[in-house]
């Protein structure tokens, strides 16, 4: 990985979850969920099955809208916007599955999270004016360079459902970036890695954690990954919270003990 300029965002560096609760008919599947993120901040949340984590994480991005209570930005409620309006407010996110466009080329997939006012330069493009021409060609450096970042600049053509599974998951983060937040959440980027996969994307996310000095999130089955790079931990279950702290704290906490890690605490 080589270095390159960080995106600039001009929002918020605090993300603030505020006693939110999310229900499904009569299934409570968070109850007054709190989180508080600073750009810099590299958290996790976890939990066994069920635990309402996927849910938590859902509603920051916009997927799912509250039942009560708010989510800031800064000073900014974010709650109950569409998630490109969240996303552009400066939070971006990745998947568990992923989801790339598969289709394209992978300097495509981190072109289009950068040209983002693209749609307000279609006839521009269609015609191929001057100011257009630029443009495109300023994506283009930028995407390679965010790409050279990431070490997949020599990949630039491939397709992206050609890549190896761990390039993929590379891609996926480097096109979250793309669009220069401050928040980064992600959505078990371990899931399907192999164990060396893992031992990279642990150096991948402290690498970008300060690159590009963003507030990381990140939800993870693979306690080993969490309990090596975050600096506190949120333990969900049954939708309500039942410990937060240090790495060290939690692995020795009775309620997590017996709600997730086992006897042992592995």
């Amino acid at each position: 990985m080589t270095a390159t300029t960080a995106p600039k965002s001009t929002s918020s560096d605090v993300l603030s979850v505020e006693n939110v609760t999310r229900r499904f008919g009569g299934l409570v599947a968070v109850s007054k969920f709190s989180l508080t993120l600073h750009k810099g901040d590299l958290l996790g949340l976890i939990g066994p099955n069920g635990a309402g984590k996927t849910t938590a994480f859902n509603i920051i991005p916009g997927v799912y809208a509250l039942t009560t209570d708010h989510i800031r930005l800064g000073n900014r409620k974010i709650d109950g916007h569409p998630p490109a309006q969240i996303n552009r407010a400066g939070i971006a996110r990745t998947f568990q599955n992923i989801r790339l466009f598969q289709n394209l080329s992978v300097l495509d997939n981190v072109a289009v999270a950068l040209d983002r006012s693209a749609e307000h330069g279609l006839l521009g493009a269609i015609l191929r004016t001057p100011k257009s021409v630029r443009r495109v060609a300023d994506v283009e450096r930028r995407s390679l360079d965010l790409l050279a970042t990431f070490g997949l600049d020599s990949k630039a053509d491939l397709i992206a459902k050609n890549l190896p599974y761990g390039d993929q998951r590379r891609l996926e983060i480097a096109r979250a970036l793309a669009t220069g937040p401050t928040m980064l959440l992600l959505d078990e980027p371990a899931a399907g890695m192999n164990p060396q996969e893992k031992m990279q994307l642990m150096e991948l996310i402290s690498f970008i954690r300060k690159q590009f000095d963003v507030g990381i999130l990140l939800i993870e089955h693979d306690m080993k990954l969490v309990m090596s790079i975050c600096e506190k931990i949120t333990v969900l279950d049954h939708g309500e919270t039942i410990a937060i702290g240090r790495p060290d704290e939690i692995q020795c906490n009775p309620k997590v003990i017996e709600a997730y890690l086992g006897e042992s605490g592995e």
